[in-house]
C-alpha cells in the first residue's frame, strides 16, 4: 500500500469540500473558455497561454476532487458496514495517491505556463528545469508533508503575483487591478492551504479564498469579453 502524509480538510468538511473544488473546476474552465475566445478575437498568445493554464488548473482540481470524493465514500463505508478488507484499502490508498499527484503535477504545470508568460521565458530547456525542480520537492514532500507542495506553489504564486502588481503600477487600470487581486488572493489561499497542516480549519477558509480568486478572474474575462 502506498503512504502519503497529506493534509486533509476536517472530517466534518468531507464531501462539501468536493463540492467546493468541482465548482471550482467549472470556474477555471470557464476562464479557460473565455481566455481561448479573446485569443481568437485578438490574437494575443498571451490569452492563449492564461487558457492554457487555466484547463491545468480546472483538470487538477479535478483530480483532487475526485480523491476526496473517493475518501468521503471510503470513510463512509467504514462508518456503516466495518473494515473494509484489505484489497479495497490497497486500491483506495492508490487511488488517492494518483489522483493527488495528478494534482501536483497539473498545479505545477499552470504555474510553470503563468511563469512563461509573465516572465517572456522562451527556453523550454530552461521551463522543463524548473519545473521538475518544483515537482520533485513537492511530490517527494508528499511522503512528509502534503503542505510543501503549497508552499512551492505560494513560493511560484508570489513571482506571478508581483508581475502582476508590476503591470498594474505601470497600467493603473480596473482591469490591471482586478487580474493582481484575482493572484494575490489565489496566492493566499496556498498559503492557507499549507497552514492546514497544523489546523486543519484552515483548509475551509483556503478552499473558500481559492474560488473566490477564480470568481474574481472569471468576472474579469467576462467583462472582457463583452467589450
Amino acid at each position: 500500500m502506498i503512504n502519503v502524509n497529506i493534509a486533509l480538510s476536517p472530517s466534518w468538511f468531507l464531501g462539501y469540500d468536493s463540492l467546493i473544488e468541482l465548482f471550482g473546476m467549472f470556474t477555471a474552465l470557464l476562464i479557460c473558455f473565455y481566455s481561448y475566445r479573446l485569443f481568437r478575437m485578438v490574437k494575443e498568445k498571451k490569452y492563449l497561454y492564461l487558457s492554457l493554464s487555466f484547463f491545468f488548473i480546472g483538470a487538477a482540481l479535478a483530480a483532487r476532487a475526485g480523491s476526496y470524493l473517493l475518501m468521503y465514500f471510503s470513510w463512509g463505508h467504514i462508518r456503516t458496514i466495518g473494515s473494509p478488507i484489505a484489497k479495497n484499502i490497497i486500491q483506495s490508498s492508490t487511488l488517492n495517491f494518483l489522483g493527488f499527484s495528478a494534482h501536483i503535477i497539473l498545479m505545477l504545470a499552470a504555474f510553470m505556463t503563468l511563469i512563461a508568460l509573465n516572465m517572456k521565458v522562451k527556453d523550454k530547456k530552461l521551463i522543463s528545469l524548473l519545473f521538475i525542480l518544483a515537482f520533485t520537492s513537492s511530490f517527494l514532500g508528499i511522503y512528509v508533508a502534503y503542505a510543501l507542495f503549497f508552499i512551492v506553489s505560494f513560493i511560484l504564486l508570489l513571482y506571478i503575483t508581483h508581475y502582476f502588481y508590476q503591470n498594474y503600477a505601470e497600467k493603473k487600470t480596473a482591469q490591471s487591478r482586478n487580474v493582481l487581486l484575482a493572484f494575490a488572493i489565489l496566492t493566499g489561499a496556498q498559503l492557507l492551504f499549507a497552514l492546514s497542516s497544523v489546523w486543519n480549519t484552515f483548509y475551509v477558509a483556503a478552499e473558500i479564498v481559492q474560488l473566490i480568486s477564480f470568481i474574481t478572474l472569471l468576472i474579469h474575462f467576462i467583462r472582457l469579453f463583452r467589450k
